[in-house]
């Protein structure tokens, strides 16, 4: 990446302090309101009908996608005696190109014996780590068979097998932009981690739970949820509410897309009545998993337990201590799969059998660096399913429905309208203007030219960057009109709150903005066409050349293929591909404002270009990685684009600059 000099062309703020508060309090405050609307019923025949639309709409918002009659493909590479039970190495199909890697842990004897599937959170060694081999060594002793699997992109399902990885960030995140959600997937196997157990002569198919915390916790909510064959389920710190998550940081795979179109938290734990779930939660616990946050959710789930009459059916428990499955809630777990599954006891902690754990090494289903070509990683998995989108959009040559398709996916439910503008005291030469949306407040920058053309320029990061690019001193050597602007939660609308430590940036707000039903990125597309209109209206501007760098380039070329308001859209050190495991996508080279979902169904970068029907520039544009495009490889993207127009019937002139 070129070295960015800030202070070659210095600019003046719009506001006299930051308003990040005009970017977020709105976000919040919307949450609160629809957390307030979606109340359940006291009423058992008034619940019923609603759980029905409430289900398919989680099922549709997580891309839930199972085959039950799939074969299972059980493979078992090895096992390893213990005190009272044996461990067995397996592997078994999930989908028809999806494997799950797990340890089964056998209590000696005949059987049939309750089940209880272990799922793990954010351990980037998944089944192997040392606490999540810790409930299957104490749930075997106990009499339970214990399933506990690597959730997908974790344990041995990494992109390089025996190299263990966190299934966050990007690679989480590329799955919203090729059509699933990491939720959905993360379901979807252990619903065939539910068909496994009761294809087993010895477990009792009928009496089968599942407890996890964190990440762990998201999937025993749901999975108690949306499977019925699960009869209890303890989720451990990982039960809050949708509201706080607008207040808060969690992990992509507990991002449900749209979730906050249509209930709360409590609707998920409602759809388990009448049966058993017992909420962990944990006193020191961030706000999003907080004990506050889950009463409320209980509270609320309580009304449909009532109603069926089942009230001990849903119950609680808090912790002293943090974010973390301590040995208390393991003594609890037990007791409450004790009178559940085994119906013995009455659910209250017990104390629980010791164990050692094993060394890591020893519980891998394959050897490390030795797994099967059927055993996919998140990477190569998601890569695959980008590649029969890109041969799928070939077959639609209609830029009309095309277009139509990538705004609706883009603007989602926020369709920005200008209300307002208004106009600051010049300074620096600049004159300085807030657009008012409304909850998106736009704050741009505007120098005159001599020409009737304007350059709309924007960066990901703030305008100060803008106007050390290469765009900004071509618009001043032309001597063209030049508007630079922060869009939505950058620049002047930026608040720490919104990245999260080292992930990429607009980790936080990219999740608030999925939770309510649309895009950042589809809010800075909008941005740029706004602006236009509002140039072309209010300061003389007839022509206009969009600009941005990084993803904001993005956001300009999906505004020029949306609108056909630019006469040229130019890039400048933009990704080359929304596919965000074509390679691999690093923090210096892109941010979450590209986790868009669906996208791909739709179109990518190449699409884009072919929509724009005009000029496109790329300068120094970028692999994921941030490695520059050869001459070669821009000369095979320029090639693909071409065909692409000629499919739609659209002009395309694309060049380059290194």
């Amino acid at each position: 990446m070129s070295a960015i000099n800030r202070t070659e062309f210095p600019l003046p703020k719009v506001w006299n302090k930051n308003y990040s508060k005009y970017v977020i309090n709105p976000l919040q405050l919307d949450a609160a309101k629809r957390a307030g609307i979606f109340q359940l019923p006291e009423d058992k025949a008034e619940w019923e009908k609603m759980r029905k639309t409430l289900y398919n709409n989680i099922a549709s918002a997580m891309k839930l996608k199972v085959d039950h009659t799939l074969p299972l493909d059980y493979e078992e590479t090895g096992s390893i005696r213990q005190d009272g039970f044996t461990i067995k190495k397996i592997s078994f199909r999930a989908s028809a190109d999806r494997y799950v890697t797990a340890s089964l842990y056998v209590p000696d004897g005949e059987g049939p014996f309750p089940a209880v599937i272990n799922v793990h959170g954010h351990w980037q060694q998944g089944k192997i780590a040392a606490r999540v081999q810790a409930r299957g060594h104490i749930l075997a002793k106990e009499g339970y068979v214990c399933l506990t699997v690597d959730a997908f992109g974790s344990g041995e399902r990494a992109t390089t097998h025996g190299k263990f990885e966190y299934h966050g960030m990007f690679l989480g995140a590329s799955l919203l932009n090729a059509g699933e959600t990491l939720m959905g997937v993360q379901v979807a196997d252990n619903m065939r981690a539910v068909d496994l157990l009761q294809s087993l002569p010895y477990v009792d198919g009928e009496k089968i739970g599942i407890t996890g915390g964190s990440g762990g916790g998201n999937q025993t909510m749901y999975m108690a949820a949306m499977d019925d064959r699960i009869k209890a389920a303890v989720p451990v710190c990982s039960v809050g509410s949708y509201d706080s998550y607008i207040r808060s940081a969690n992990c992509f795979c507990e991002l449900m897309p749209g979730g906050l179109n249509f209930t709360e938290e409590a609707g998920v734990i409602a759809l388990v009545a009448p049966r058993a779930i017992k909420i962990c939660s944990a006193n020191e616990d961030a706000e999003c998993f907080c004990p506050r946050e889950m009463l409320n959710t209980f509270n609320e789930a309580r009304k449909v337990f009532q109603a069926y009459d089942v009230d001990g059916n849903l119950a609680n428990n808090v912790f002293a201590g943090g974010h973390c499955f301590w040995p208390e809630i393991t003594e609890t777990m037990v007791g409450f799969f004790d009178l559940h599954l085994k119906g013995i006891g009455h659910g209250n902690a017990r104390k629980t059998f010791d164990y050692i754990p094993l060394p890591e090494e020893d519980l891998m289903v394959y050897e490390a660096g030795k797994k099967p070509e059927k055993l996919k990683s998140m990477r190569k998995w998601t890569s695959d399913k980008a590649a029969l989108l890109a041969e799928k959009r070939k077959e639609n040559s209609d830029p009309v429905s095309t277009r139509k398709a990538l705004e609706k996916v883009l603007v989602g439910n926020k369709k920005l309208v200008l209300n307002s503008f208004t106009a600051l005291p010049d300074k620096d030469a600049w004159a300085r203007f807030v657009l008012d949306c409304g909850d998106v407040m736009t704050p741009v920058l505007f120098k005159k030219g001599t020409s009737e053309k304007c350059y709309i320029l924007a960066s990901d990061k703030d305008k100060q960057i803008a106007a050390s690019s290469r765009i900004f001193k071509e618009a001043m050597q032309n001597k063209d009109s030049i508007i630079i602007f922060d869009p939505y939660g950058s620049g002047e609308t930026y608040d720490n709150s919104f990245s999260l430590m080292a992930h990429p940036d607009y980790h936080n707000l990219t999740r608030y903005c999925a939770w309510l039903g649309f895009s950042l990125l589809g809010v800075w597309t909008q941005q740029y066409n706004l602006i236009a209109d509002w140039a072309k209206e209010n300061l003389d501007c007839k022509s206009f050349i969009y600009g941005g760098v990084r993803d904001a380039g993005i956001a300009s070329l999906c505004a020029s293929s949306l609108s056909g308001k630019a006469e040229k859209c130019i890039l400048e050190e933009s990704v080359i591909s929304l596919d965000l495991v074509s390679s691999v996508y690093t923090v210096s080279a892109a941010t979450l404002a590209l986790a868009v979902p669906d996208i791909l169904l739709y179109g990518d970068v190449t699409n884009f270009i072919a929509l724009a029907n005009g000029k496109v520039a790329l300068y120094a544009p970028v692999h994921g990685d941030g490695t520059r495009l050869t001459q070669e490889e821009f000369s095979s993207m320029q090639q693909a684009s071409k065909s692409l127009a000629e499919s739609y019937g659209t002009k395309c002139t694309l060049e380059f600059m290194e």
